[in-house]
């Protein structure tokens, strides 16, 4: 009797591709993003320059074990999935030296990150429902308002480009206790111009 059983992919190993069986019907379930917690920020180094694909291992604080793996990428930005919310390590993987030795890259998190704000015309109204591309990074988001004229989603602790009816914006993706309870951290106005392409 053939295997029913569904396969369960994240949306990060699907982006990275994964390989079907042979011969067998497959039933893919994606895991809602809900379901994942992400390490999502960018690493530097002396300069302030972007740490540009290299390759990092991450440990749990609260018991000191490894508990992912991942690599920056030409702009410096990790994105990697971890087990839970928490605090994590992130050290920078260097096959010379051993792990407890190895140049840290330490990074601490109890929040998510994300990108959250507020679009209104030019009589304080909320834009609703328009599309708005948001890029760090060489990575683009493509969101949309909501009733409220906001946007939010989990993002890189990084500034991001925001690109609206053909007027751009500039935010930084926050901690969760960085934003105000009852609203947006960036507001935007926009100006009465044609629209443009």
């Amino acid at each position: 009797m053939a295997d029913t059983k569904p396969l369960v992919f994240t949306y990060e190993q699907l982006r990275a591709g994964v390989e079907l069986p042979a011969g067998r019907p497959a039933r893919i379930v994606v895991r809602k993003a809900g379901d994942e917690h992400v390490l999502a920020l960018q690493l530097k180094s002396i300069g302030d320059t972007p740490l540009v694909n290299h390759p990092v291992r991450i440990y749990s604080l609260d018991t000191g074990e490894q508990v992912g793996e991942g690599e920056t990428d030409a702009a410096g930005l990790l994105r990697a999935s971890v087990p839970k919310e928490g605090n994590y390590r992130i050290e920078l993987a260097d096959d010379a030296l051993e792990p407890a030795t190895s140049a840290a890259a330490t990074w601490v998190t109890e929040q998510p990150i994300s990108l959250v704000c507020a679009f209104l015309d030019a009589a304080g109204a909320p834009v609703v429902g328009e599309s708005v591309e948001a890029t760090a990074g060489g990575e683009t988001l493509a969101l949309r308002t909501d009733e409220t004229g906001r946007i939010q989603s989990s993002a890189f602790h990084a500034p991001y480009e925001l690109k609206l009816r053909g007027q751009r914006f500039m935010a930084h993706a926050l901690p969760s206790s960085d934003h105000p309870p009852d609203g947006a951290a960036y507001q935007f106005v926009l100006e009465n111009a044609p629209e443009q392409a």
